[in-house]
C-alpha cells in the first residue's frame, strides 16, 4: 500500500486525473464511448484524458464531474507518503 502511495505522489496531476476519471467511469457503468457522447466531447478526447495525454481545461472537468456526479480532487503529495 506504501508503494502504490508513493507511486502516486510522483505521478503528474494529469495522470492521477485519468486514472480517477477512469475508475469512475467504469464504477458507473459507463463506456469511454457513452461517457464522451453525454460530455458532448469526442471519444478520442476521452481516451487521451483517460490516459494522461491531455492538458484539458477546468470547464472538461467540470463536465467530466457533472455527468459522473462526482467531486474531482487533488490531494497534496505529502499527504499520500
Amino acid at each position: 500500500m506504501k508503494a502504490q502511495k508513493k507511486e502516486n505522489a510522483t505521478m503528474s496531476v494529469e495522470l492521477r486525473l485519468a486514472r480517477r476519471i477512469k475508475a469512475i467511469r467504469v464504477l458507473r457503468g459507463y463506456t469511454q464511448k457513452e461517457l464522451a457522447e453525454k460530455c458532448g466531447m469526442s471519444s478520442q478526447t476521452l481516451s487521451n484524458i483517460e490516459c494522461g495525454k491531455s492538458d484539458f481545461r477546468i470547464g472538461t472537468l467540470k463536465v467530466i464531474e457533472e455527468v459522473l456526479q462526482c467531486t474531482l480532487i487533488l490531494i497534496p503529495n505529502e499527504d499520500l507518503i
